[in-house]
């Protein structure tokens, strides 16, 4: 059984299909392997910013934002930013 899951190096990517000759499958855009899998204990009220050192096409972006509802559950906010976009905040005054 194939569980689609390819740490770098060991074949196709997280994200393609295994080569299965001519399927007629499209492979997708290739996801890099770049940490370990950790243990994320989601509280209401957190959000989440994933980010990207390269550009993403509008579909990319909405794959990994229905990926992560499937993952993380309805109701929890993710922002997907690419080509080193950076996320930054400055508070008003008083708070």
């Amino acid at each position: 059984m194939h569980s689609g899951y390819h740490p770098k190096g060991s074949g196709s990517p997280i994200g393609q299909p295994p080569h299965s000759g001519s399927s007629g499958t499209k492979p997708v855009d290739e996801i890099r392997f770049v940490g370990e899998l950790r243990r994320v204990d989601i509280k209401p009220g957190d959000k989440f910013v994933l980010r990207f050192d390269q550009p993403l096409s509008l579909d990319a972006i909405a794959r990994f934002q229905s990926y992560w509802e499937r993952f993380a559950g309805p109701g929890v906010p993710l922002l997907v930013l690419d080509s080193h976009a950076e996320l930054s905040v400055i508070n008003a005054e008083g708070r």
